[in-house]
């Protein structure tokens, strides 16, 4: 919060939320465990300045700061990343320069909190896909890991780390691209800009958007369409593939809708 507070100095907003979560170890930011269970999540976002890269793969380390030296230590965010890992937590952050940053930090549930609360709602079980999925990710792990999780649950993955890339393959693959699901907050082109340039030339194509920002704290310019699924990161394998199998049948329940049935007479 201190940092938020530094990285908005003409003021903005901050937004602290607690939820469930069920993670694996599918889950866990690189370079952190964690294992498979219930967790309760702490959220902090500010729409502050943000970091670039550079910056925020360092952010941990101790006495690391890009604060002037009278106004930091280095000291606060490797603090908070030793108590998160000595309660058997993980800590992700997610952030672009201009576009703010939110801290999210998963700490496991005591058993019988687990026992006495219903939890997250249990994902129903994951059915074999067949669909073509388009996906762009510019975390090349992250993305590795979409790949690995669709193409074990029987779908075609077509991948791109750079928006630009992904446009190319839908301009030129030669079969059918069911859906894409894209990340929202990217350093090129936006995810709503990608799925407007997708629907150019697949007018069909359904759309899944997936962020560590939260959704209500996007700008017009990352505003999402209607009626399309969000996959909040971090997400285990079975909450992606649910979000897919949601988006997919979704999307063929309105096309379904929007037709005009057909009556066959013998």
């Amino acid at each position: 919060m201190v940092n938020a507070r530094d990285a908005m100095p003409r003021g903005g907003h901050l937004r602290i939320e607690t939820s469930t979560a069920t993670l694996d170890e599918s889950s866990a930011p690189p370079g952190q465990d964690i294992m498979p269970g219930a967790y309760a999540m702490l959220s902090v976002t500010d729409d502050g300045s943000g970091m670039d890269e550079a910056t925020r793969s360092r952010i941990f380390e101790p006495f690391f700061t890009a604060k002037d030296k009278d106004k930091g230590t280095g000291l606060g965010l490797s603090t908070v990343y030793g108590i998160v890992h000595q309660n058997a937590g993980a800590i992700w952050a997610f952030t672009e320069p201009g576009r703010g940053t939110t801290f999210r930090v998963a700490l496991p549930l005591h058993p019988e909190l687990v026992a006495a609360s219903p939890g997250p709602a249990a994902l129903p079980p994951v059915s074999p896909g067949h669909e073509t999925v388009m996906v762009v990710e510019d975390d090349p792990q992250v993305l590795e890991f979409i790949r690995v999780c669709l193409q074990g649950a029987g779908y075609t993955a077509l991948t791109a780390v750079h928006p630009q890339d992904a446009t190319q393959i839908l301009r030129t693959h030669m079969g059918p691209v069911d859906l894409l699901l894209t990340d929202v907050v990217m350093p090129a082109l936006r995810g709503s800009d990608v799925a407007r340039i997708a629907r150019r030339f697949r007018p069909e194509i359904a759309l899944a958007f997936m962020s560590g920002f939260d959704p209500r704290s996007f700008r017009d310019d990352l505003a999402l369409p209607a009626n399309t699924v969000f996959i909040a990161k971090p997400f285990s394998r079975d909450t992606l593939l649910s979000g897919v199998r949601d988006a997919l049948d979704r999307h063929s329940a309105d096309e379904a809708s929007a037709s005009p049935g057909r009556t066959n007479v013998p």
